[in-house]
C-alpha cells in the first residue's frame, strides 16, 4: 500500500514578514546575528541560515565595498581642497616675500647685500616651483636656471651700476 504524503505550505504572517524585514535591513546595515538574536528572540543559526539563503552577506560586503569607495573619494575630495587652500595661501606668502626681496634688492647699498639678496631670490622661487611640484629637472627643461635667474636679477634696471 503506497503511502500518501501531504505538503504542508507554511505562510509567513505581515508581522513575522516585518521582522525579517527588520532583520535583514540590520544586518545590511553592519548589525552582528548575535546582536539580532538578542533582539528578536531568535537563535543565531535561523538567522545565519536566512542570511545565507537570501545572499545577505554578499550584499552587504558590496555596500560596505560602496560606502568605502564613496568614503574614500569624499576624502580625496576634501584633500584635495585643503591642499589647494593651503597652496593658494603659501603662494601669497612667497609672493610677498619675493616682493620683499626685490624690494631690498633695489636699494642695496653694496654687492655683497646684493648677492645675499639674490641667492634669498633663488631659494624662494625654488619653493614657489615646489609649491606648483616643478622639479629641478623641469626648470632646467624650461630654460629656467639658476644662471638664467641671475642674468634676469642683474638685468633689472634697479641693478644698474652693481
Amino acid at each position: 500500500m503506497p503511502i500518501k504524503t501531504t505538503t504542508v505550505i507554511l505562510s509567513m504572517s505581515n508581522n513575522e514578514k516585518d521582522v525579517w524585514l527588520d532583520i535583514e535591513a540590520k544586518y545590511l546595515a553592519g548589525a552582528l546575528p548575535k546582536s539580532l538574536s538578542k533582539e528578536y528572540g531568535l537563535s543565531i543559526r535561523t538567522i545565519n541560515q536566512r542570511i545565507r539563503r537570501k545572499g545577505l552577506k554578499k550584499q552587504r560586503d558590496k555596500m560596505s565595498q560602496m560606502c568605502r569607495k564613496i568614503s574614500n573619494e569624499e576624502f580625496a575630495k576634501n584633500l584635495a581642497q585643503e591642499r589647494i587652500e593651503a597652496r593658494k595661501r603659501w603662494i601669497g606668502v612667497t609672493n610677498t616675500l619675493l616682493k620683499d626681496i626685490v624690494g631690498r634688492m633695489a636699494k642695496a647699498k653694496s654687492n655683497r647685500e646684493f648677492n645675499q639678496l639674490v641667492k634669498s631670490l633663488e631659494v624662494c622661487m625654488k619653493m614657489v616651483w615646489n609649491t606648483y611640484s616643478i622639479t629641478d629637472d623641469e626648470t632646467r627643461d624650461s630654460g629656467l636656471t639658476e644662471k638664467k635667474i641671475n642674468v634676469n636679477i642683474h638685468t633689472f634696471p634697479e641693478a644698474k651700476g652693481w
